[in-house]
């Protein structure tokens, strides 16, 4: 039953033998080297996966997970489990859930990193993973510089599972390279959720096509766009909703002859509309 004297016998009790046996089941289906070393006998510290192979001149497989020692990080690992997408995602030999603690082998520890079972065969640098989360910026994160704005929103290609929030614009202003890192976009950092710090980021907090600057309301409504028939003036405030000088010639437009004419003096008025301007033309 144990051809070799290891210890381990050499098939898992077959009936032949009876029910006496001197030797150990192996964790195998037998004895992988039954015909292998002599003078020794199977130990965990000389045969690590009890297969009957004497781990330094036998077995290149020391743990049977199916990765050759050769290539296996962890030789000398867990046992009695193989070696699969599912358990090992970079097939580095060390078992994910309890050996491996960076299953994907980017250089970020799995307790950082937010795909810890992402893409492979990348290495994570400022141009790849610009907000340091172990997710790959072009193929698996939905946010590059973490700011809680979709870059994009909502593509298929990410899944319908995403933790960022829809940007008011078509997508992230602010994203990968250019964005801010360590914040997160809300009412008060950023006015208008296009993913641009309003501090360092944003000339444009409303985005009504106004820079701040000049923006008399940069904080002022949105979802609208400053243009002649807006916003008269160009001064950031929409006229329908915002400004109470259209023109800007300083007179409110609820006195203003014409709201939408600089007419400081009112010169054009015609209170009585006979047709005579009352400042130039009209004594009565």
């Amino acid at each position: 039953m144990d051809d070799d004297d290891d210890g381990i016998c050499d098939i898992n009790g077959p009936s032949s033998y009876g029910s006496s046996i001197s030797c150990s089941l192996s964790n195998t289906s037998k004895d992988e080297c039954h015909f292998g070393d002599l003078s020794w006998t199977s130990s965990y510290s000389n045969d690590h996966d009890s297969d009957g192979c004497r781990d330094a001149t036998e077995d290149d497989d020391t743990d049977n997970d199916g990765i050759d020692d050769s290539s296996d990080v962890c030789p000398d690992g867990d046992t009695g489990w193989t070696s699969d997408s599912t358990t090992d995602n970079d097939g580095d030999g060390c078992r994910d859930a309890t050996e491996d603690d960076d299953d994907d082998e980017d250089g970020i520890l799995d307790v950082s990193d937010d795909c810890s079972a992402g893409e492979l065969d990348w290495t994570p640098s400022s141009s790849t993973d610009y907000d340091s989360d172990g997710c790959q910026d072009s193929s698996e994160d939905l946010d590059d510089d973490n700011d809680g704005i979709c870059d994009v929103n909502g593509p298929s290609s990410y899944g319908s599972s995403i933790s960022c929030s829809l940007s008011n614009t078509s997508a992230d202003d602010c994203t990968a390279t250019t964005g801010d890192l360590s914040w997160t976009s809300s009412g008060l950092t950023d006015y208008d959720s296009d993913g641009c710090k309003d501090d360092t980021e944003d000339d444009d907090d409303d985005n009504d096509t106004v820079l701040d600057s000049n923006d008399n309301c940069s904080k002022g409504m949105m979802g609208w766009i400053s243009s002649s028939s807006t916003d008269v003036d160009a001064d950031g405030c929409q006229d329908l909703t915002e400004d109470t000088d259209d023109d800007n010639d300083t007179v409110p437009d609820s006195s203003d002859n014409c709201p939408s004419v600089p007419n400081t003096n009112q010169d054009n008025y015609d209170s009585d509309s006979d047709g005579c301007k009352d400042s130039t033309e009209d004594d009565d």
